[in-house]
Formats: structure tokens, C-alpha cells, sequence
């Protein structure tokens, strides 16, 4: 009975030894972890230089950086390390290797998903990036998707309002051209045509609709397109006519105020094309306005 009261008093305390020790490992572990600091040092030399070192193999080189990019941006991203040199990597690949198309779709994750936030010349750079990347492979629909995506969704994020308007009208024709080449879904059509309509951008939007029409093989989208097509120059027509009679108001008021406006549009701006007899012409010509 004693014996067997001793080996369960040593297997009890040998279990509690054994949860002390793991708590006491584990806790050590964390302050070890916690004690570690990631050096964000850049190390390779410029551009010019790793050509010359890797013997003008230029893309060799600039393949040889891209797994070192992809590590330094792993590590940072589990850690507190601001990432400062993310785009000095994506520059050296690109110098080296200006058609790494990889560099391109990767740059902007680089620096906008860092915990740090981008400064504006970041921003500045990646939206160079990915207009770059869209330029030099205009048949690749993922490098259109990926500039528009990225000045859309992703860069608006960190400007202001007015600023990200300004992105958001720039992207749509990306959008428009991924559609054309297959990379995004056909209905993409209607909604950047409804966002350049929202923008005040509707000539653009019946323009960009008008492009894309004969590419669309869904009846569907086709039979919306064309409505939509009908209520943006509808509503272009009216906007015009609007604008053009608050400018003939306000030269009315200018000119003259004293009398009415239906008066005032036929003796009025030259502009107006209504036919004049030709001796009121005359009499226009020879006698000056007050």
C-alpha cells in the first residue's frame, strides 16, 4: 500500500515538474522572441555594380535578388521592422531586368501592406510601377487588372478623397483593357462606365462602352451596355444644354441685363447659331455694344 502511495506521490511530481518546466520553456521562449529585433539593413550594392559582378547576366542577377526581396519582406512582415528598403530591392531587380514582370505585381504589396504606413513619394512610386507594368506588357491583362486594382482599391487608401477620385477615373480604362484581353469578368463593363459617370466623366464612360461593345459575347450584358449607353448621352445632352444656357445667362447679366433673355439670344454671342438676317449683321458690325 505504501509503495504504491510512493509511485503515485513520484508520478504526480513528476507530471508537475515536467507542466513547470514546459510553462517556464515557453515563457523564456516568448522573452527570447521578444528580444530579437530585425536589422532592416539593406545590403547589396547599386545597380550598376551588381552588373558588373554577375558579368553582364543582368537577369540572371536580377533573378538571384528576387528570393532575398521575398525573404526580406516575409520577416518583416511578422515583425514590428519598418521594411524601408522594400522599394530599393524592386528598383535594383527593375534596373537590372526592366521586363521582371513579377516586380511589378509585387511592389505595390511591398509597401502598402507594411504595417508601416507609405509615405506619398511610396505612393507616388508604386502607382509609377504599375503604370509602367501595364505600358511595357499591353497584351497582359493581369498587369491591366493589376494597375487598375491597385490605383482603385489599393492607393486610395492612404490620399485624400479628392486625390483618390483622381486614381479611381485613371483606373478605369486599366479595367477596361483587362476586360478586353480577358482578365476581368465581362459585367466590370457597367460599373467603370457608372464610376466615370459618378466622376463627372460621362463623354469618357460613352466612349469607353462604345469600345467595348463589339468585345462583349454575353446578349445580356450587351442589352445593358446599349441602355446604359441611351441614358448616359441623354443625360450628357441635358448637362450640355444646361451649362451652355447658365453661360448665355451670365453673358446676358454681363452685356446685356436691361433686356430679355429671349431677346437677348437673338441679337446675342456670335456663338449662337441661329441665322441672322444679313443687314442686322451689318448694323451689329457697325455699331458697337455699350
Amino acid at each position: 500500500m505504501k509503495t504504491s502511495l510512493r509511485t503515485l506521490a513520484l508520478g504526480a511530481a513528476l507530471v508537475a515538474a515536467v507542466a513547470l518546466g514546459s510553462t517556464l520553456r515557453l515563457g523564456a521562449m516568448d522573452r527570447y522572441l521578444a528580444s530579437r529585433t530585425l536589422e532592416d539593413v539593406y545590403y547589396l550594392p547599386p545597380a550598376d555594380w551588381l552588373e558588373v559582378l554577375s558579368l553582364g547576366h543582368r537577369e540572371a542577377a536580377a533573378s538571384g535578388i528576387y528570393p532575398l526581396s521575398l525573404v526580406y519582406f516575409g520577416r518583416g512582415f511578422g515583425t514590428d521592422a519598418p521594411m524601408r528598403y522594400v522599394l530599393q530591392y524592386a528598383k535594383t531587380m527593375l534596373e537590372l531586368d526592366p521586363d521582371f514582370q513579377a516586380v511589378y505585381r509585387l511592389a505595390p504589396i511591398w509597401v502598402l501592406y507594411r504595417k508601416e504606413k507609405p509615405t506619398r513619394e511610396e505612393i507616388e512610386a508604386v502607382a509609377d510601377y504599375v503604370r509602367e507594368g501595364a505600358r511595357r506588357f499591353p497584351d497582359d491583362g493581369g498587369m491591366a487588372w493589376n494597375a487598375g486594382a491597385t490605383l482603385a482599391y489599393e492607393i486610395t487608401q492612404f490620399v485624400p478623397r479628392d486625390e483618390a477620385e483622381k486614381y479611381e477615373a485613371e483606373a478605369q480604362p486599366y479595367f477596361a483593357r483587362a476586360i478586353e484581353l480577358g482578365a476581368a469578368p465581362e459585367w466590370m463593363v457597367l460599373s467603370t462606365a457608372d464610376k466615370l459617370s459618378k466622376l463627372g466623366q460621362k463623354e469618357r464612360a460613352v466612349e469607353q462602352l462604345l469600345r467595348l461593345l463589339p468585345t462583349i459575347d454575353d446578349e445580356a450584358t450587351r442589352l445593358l451596355m446599349i441602355q446604359r449607353l441611351e441614358e448616359l448621352r441623354a443625360e450628357a445632352d441635358y448637362e450640355g444644354l444646361v451649362q451652355t444656357l447658365e453661360t448665355l445667362s451670365a453673358r446676358h447679366q454681363a452685356e446685356f441685363p436691361y433686356v430679355p433673355f429671349d431677346f437677348y439670344l437673338v441679337l446675342g454671342p456670335a456663338e449662337i447659331s441661329a441665322p441672322f438676317p444679313d443687314a442686322l449683321l451689318d448694323l451689329l458690325e457697325r455699331e458697337p455694344r455699350p
